[in-house]
């Protein structure tokens, strides 16, 4: 007889992408859940276009059947106590893979952030004991290190440590509660900042690398309309320091490495899906700031010497200054001993890292086309696709 899997937030990026790996090296059934009331039909025809979109944009044509044979929504909700009590039992449930969550980080939030990423985990691991699952798979983010310098262990984060913003904060409180949950074996999984697909470079959700792209493209355009080519002629400066690794991810090998580590026998509980080959800032901006015909940025952490347009840009872009400030090298050692040190290695050299930039400087372009005079740059996203309900 199959195992059975349940996911949450399989309508999101890296949810997604995971159910697709699974499909790839599996031959198990994939119960996806999914918000959609008490509409099992319309849950399910969410569930399938969404997967089948990523299929397509990951160049996966050859798992279209198996997503119509193998994938089946049920309904829930993760902020629900025991998810909204809709998921029958599951024979044979194996495995649970917790990838939902609010991406917001904004104080303002809390309320709604301690809802999905803790709370919202709590009903998830109450819905996992009820079915009998044996293993729980929580995505957490490589960033619960926050404000933390140098080597980052695959380790529970101690306490005391300083974090950046309310989405770090849930993510260690929602760690401890996956760690403490009994009677699971469990494992915590931190991606890194994840971007699109390497070979197609297509995403489906554009936080991170491309939040901070969407600041940028919106802020040219504002002083553009204004200013007319004055930021061709002067460069902005930045908080950031020039050398810091930027530690980029696509989001195949979050995936790949995810259901690698899940199927493997590892008695280790935390690991990091980071790359082995990261991008340094000034590598990174010089690429960007080009592709936008910019004046590649001037770095430094006083804000002492900036002028009006530059703290403008340095309050868009307040979110991101935590990922280019603090340097932080992700130990391995647990990822590495089930993987190799090869699966996480993606080198992103010039060319390839101005593909991924590319291709969503291109979206965006063709988001913002005709739209000009109303045009805003979206809110960060507070799901990954209603990942965090879904």
């Amino acid at each position: 007889m199959s195992r059975v899997h349940l996911v949450t937030g399989a309508t999101g990026f890296v949810g997604g992408a995971l159910v697709l790996e699974l499909l790839a090296r599996s031959d198990d059934e994939l119960v996806c859940l999914v918000r959609c009331g008490n509409d099992a039909v319309q849950g399910q025809k969410r569930l399938l276009k969404s997967l089948r979109e990523a299929a397509v944009g990951y160049d996966r044509l050859d798992l279209l059947p198996e997503i119509e044979r193998r994938c089946r929504a049920a309904a829930g909700d993760i902020t629900l106590p025991d998810c909204g009590g809709h998921i029958a039992d599951l024979r044979g449930l194996s495995q649970v893979w917790h990838c939902a969550a609010s991406l917001n980080y904004e104080e303002e939030n809390e309320a709604q952030i301690q809802l999905h990423n803790v709370a919202g985990t709590r009903n998830v691991l109450d819905v996992a004991r009820r079915l009998g699952g044996s293993v729980f798979n929580y995505v957490s983010t490589a960033y619960v290190a926050g404000s933390l310098s140098g080597t980052i262990l695959e380790q529970p984060v101690a306490d005391g440590v300083t974090t950046n913003n309310r989405y770090e904060q849930s993510k260690i409180a929602a760690e401890r509660l996956v760690a403490g949950s009994g009677p699971f074996h469990v494992r915590i999984l931190r991606p890194s900042i994840v971007i699109g697909h390497r070979r197609t470079f297509v995403a489906t959700s554009f936080t991170g690398l491309y939040g901070f792209m969407r600041e940028l493209h919106w802020f040219k355009r504002q002083v553009s309309r204004r200013l007319g080519d004055f930021l061709r002629i002067r460069p902005m400066r930045l908080r950031a320091q020039a050398d810091v690794p930027l530690n980029l991810i696509p989001i195949d090998a979050v995936a790949a490495n995810a259901v690698g580590i899940g199927l493997s026998n590892s008695s280790h509980m935390f690991f990091h899906l980071t790359n082995d080959a990261p991008v340094e800032v000034e590598r990174g901006l010089r690429l960007l700031f080009s592709l936008m015909e910019l004046r590649t940025p001037r770095f430094g952490r006083s804000p002492l010497e900036f002028t009006t347009l530059d703290e403008v840009l340095d309050r868009e872009l307040e979110f991101y200054n935590s990922y280019v400030a603090h340097p932080k090298t992700f130990d391995r050692s647990h990822t590495d001993a089930v993987l190799g040190c090869e699966a996480s290695t993606c080198p992103l050299p010039d060319d390839r890292l101005r593909l991924v930039l590319q291709w969503y400087l291109e979206l965006l372009e063709a988001r913002a086309a005709g739209t000009a005079d109303q045009w805003a740059p979206p809110a960060e996203p507070s799901t990954q696709q209603c990942e965090s309900r879904a």
